[in-house]
């Protein structure tokens, strides 16, 4: 897909925020029927986690993927979970490896992963670390925004590729 532009980010936030608490429920119980693989990527992901950040979580995956669904314009089709789970081992390798890297070869690498969707990866940057946090950062350590960084990268990447499998 194509990279989301930063209106999309913020005309769905805005889309969202606007919600009552019955519509949001039946848009997240929909979400959940579509993408069960991902809902329980994410739980089985945070479940030894403060509830907060499994809040967080739920709340940031249903918001990116509706930004996903939004700017698609059609039904995304269903990831599985071994397209998930392949990916976040990917990315736990890739994390591991930072050790080892040189400065420059990171610097590329983060370059690459960060650049097929800038505008999610800013809305996801500045909700977890931002001065604006859209999320408390009382809430959340900076450990606990680093885990959720590394599953929302996986997400975004396998909702980016499912997206591109099928020409719009």
């Amino acid at each position: 897909m194509n990279p989301i532009s930063n209106q999309n980010v913020e005309d769905v936030w805005t889309e969202v925020g606007g919600w009552d608490p019955v519509k949001a429920a039946q848009e997240i119980g929909q979400f959940q029927k579509n993408q069960p693989a991902l809902v329980t990527f994410l739980f089985t992901q945070t479940e030894n986690s403060e509830p907060t950040v499994a809040e967080t979580g739920i709340y940031l995956l249903f918001l990116i993927y509706r930004v996903f669904e939004q700017t698609y314009g059609r039904p995304i089709p269903a990831i599985s979970a071994q397209t998930i789970v392949s990916r976040h081992n990917a990315n736990v390798q890739l994390v591991e490896g930072l050790e080892e890297a040189q400065e420059s070869s990171l610097m590329r690498e983060a370059e690459f992963s960060l650049s097929r969707q800038p505008a999610l990866y800013q809305y996801l940057t500045e909700s977890l670390y931002g001065a604006s946090a859209a999320i408390d950062e009382s809430e959340l350590s900076r450990e606990d925004s680093g885990f959720l960084f590394l599953l929302f990268k996986t997400i975004i990447e396998v909702i980016d590729e499912a997206t591109s499998l099928v020409p719009n």
